[in-house]
């Protein structure tokens, strides 16, 4: 069991002492747990799934849209020694099957809204009552791990599936020496205490949501779980309702609470928890304007290291955008192979909060994955002693020797047209290539729709990084760009449609 590490606070000792204060309230329907409630709906369930035949190291797929069942069946399956595979939402059959098969599930845990829509559903069945929800669980025929598969680093402690915005989703393995130190650092750096009163507009399967609430448990805090698409008004009456003195964030909601919030200032919140990616230096600053009492977090978010890397209060720095920060105590956090001309390299995570690979992946696991050090994709810059995100290093365009990250681009023309939009290198009259592109075509798709003056500014703005590839350029305008459940733009989506279909969508070919 997690919790019973001795590195890591012990959930129980939070039992004892706090066992009629709330743990958990659920914002949508108004449900609340407290401590003790908790403790025996953990016990009641662990116990069903041992009776069920349920064993160590078994991987437990958990299905649930409601937020405390999520918890509630997470605690349960570390508390018998079970791994748990937390799905968002539900995938579709041929993606649950291939989750299955990949983890060698031996049970599925899923409330009612998640009941009927399992594929391959048998064995024993049963429903539990906690509170006023039910907690409906069904149990398949075990299959036991092959003891090949059994990572060498660290006990398996959970399996998180990535949202495959860079790709197809793969299944993190996270230790539980690796999920302890994520918990036990957040706790350290907002300085978590008891009776701390934390909004969490995170679904159960996100890896964020999980440490946010484990390390609230362990600390004796507060989980009040919100629906993670709730608006900017939603999530704003619920902290003002629940007296909430933490906000645990993503991007999305902090742009909703800001249109929401105009003027008003609220000094009751003490922190402001935040991954920091699609979040502005502007968006830093007018936070601290409404909650001028909050220290900001704002993580370099990252399923394979979660909170690994994080910066406090960017909105004091003397820049236009947003660092990554520097690592937690014990991380390390590198530029590898930067070139001299240009600063830029591959980020690279080192030390006990990295993943020990992907499930089912051998290839992709040596490839990223070195010892305890992550090699992330993700390119950065170091400027003044700061390391600042400069896109996916599979997103540089290549050609006559020349390599160009779209970044900028996309900034640009967001900051100028405030357009989103989408660089991309077309290679082999529109075909999709892997890793950095060799182009034949610098493609700009931007969302929405352009004036005739707008458009000649986007053939302004990206003829120079055209020329300067040596590429014709290519501009589009589609309507929608495709995104995942999060908002980020699917890149190799954009390539597969563009190379497909040759969209004539608002077409403007620059020679």
């Amino acid at each position: 069991m997690i919790f019973s590490d001795s590195q890591f606070p012990p959930l129980s000792a939070w039992l004892i002492q706090r066992a009629s204060a709330l743990a958990m309230v659920d914002c949508n329907n108004g449900t609340t747990l407290a401590y003790a409630d908790l403790a025996e709906a953990v016990r009641t369930l662990a116990t069903f799934l041992k009776s069920a035949g349920a064993a160590p190291d078994d991987r437990v797929v958990i299905a649930c849209e409601n937020a405390i069942a999520a918890v509630t069946a997470m605690l349960a399956a570390w508390e018998i020694g079970l791994v748990p595979v937390p799905l968002p939402n539900l995938p579709s059959a041929e993606e649950q099957a291939r989750i299955f098969d990949q983890c060698n599930v031996g049970s599925i845990i899923c409330d009612a809204a998640y009941a009927g829509q399992i594929v391959g559903q048998g064995g024993a069945a049963a429903e539990l009552h906690i509170g006023d929800n039910r907690l409906a669980l069904t149990v398949l025929d075990s299959r036991r791990r092959e003891t090949a598969d059994a990572p060498a680093r660290d006990a398996l402690a959970l399996v998180i599936y990535t949202s495959g915005t860079t790709g197809g989703p793969k299944g993190v393995m996270l230790g539980a020496r690796a999920l302890t130190f994520a918990i036990q650092s957040m706790a350290q750096v907002v300085g978590a205490s008891e009776g701390d009163r934390a909004l969490i507009p995170l679904p159960g399967s996100h890896l964020y949501g999980i440490v946010a609430t484990c390390y609230l448990l362990a600390t004796g805090g507060v989980a009040f779980l919100a629906d993670p698409a709730a608006s900017g008004p939603t999530l704003v009456d619920q902290m003002l309702r629940h007296r909430i003195d933490a906000l645990l964030l993503q991007p999305h909601h902090v742009k909703a609470m800001l249109d929401e919030l105009v003027d008003a200032k609220h000094s009751g919140v003490r922190y402001v928890g935040c991954g920091s990616g699609g979040l502005s230096m502007a968006e830093s600053r007018a936070l601290h304007r409404h909650f001028p009492a909050a220290r900001q977090y704002l993580y370099y978010a990252l399923s394979e290291a979660p909170r690994a890397v994080y910066v406090r209060d960017p909105y004091l720095l003397d820049s236009d955008e947003i660092p990554l920060g520097r690592p937690a105590q014990g991380m390390r956090l590198q530029i590898d192979g930067a070139a001299a001309d240009n600063r830029l390299g591959e980020i690279v995570i080192g030390g006990p909060a990295v993943a020990m690979g992907y499930i089912g992946e051998p290839a992709a696991t040596g490839l990223q994955f070195q010892g305890d050090a992550f090699r992330t994709g993700d390119l950065g810059e170091e400027v003044d002693g700061e390391i600042f995100y400069r896109g996916r290093a599979a997103d540089l365009i290549v050609h006559g020797g020349v390599r160009m990250s779209p970044w900028a681009m996309e900034r640009q023309l967001a900051h100028d047209l405030g357009k989103t939009a989408a660089v991309i290198g077309l290679a082999g009259a529109g075909k999709r290539e892997t890793g950095p592109r060799a182009a034949d075509c610098l493609l700009v798709v931007l969302e929405g729709s352009l004036t005739p003056l707008e458009q000649r500014a986007a053939e302004n703005m990206a003829a120079p990084m055209a020329n300067v590839l040596g590429l014709d350029l290519r501009v589009e305008v589609w309507p929608r760009l495709p995104r995942n459940k999060t908002g980020k733009i699917l890149r190799h989506r954009v390539l597969e449609e563009a190379a497909s279909s040759g969209p004539e969508r608002g077409r403007i070919d620059v020679a």
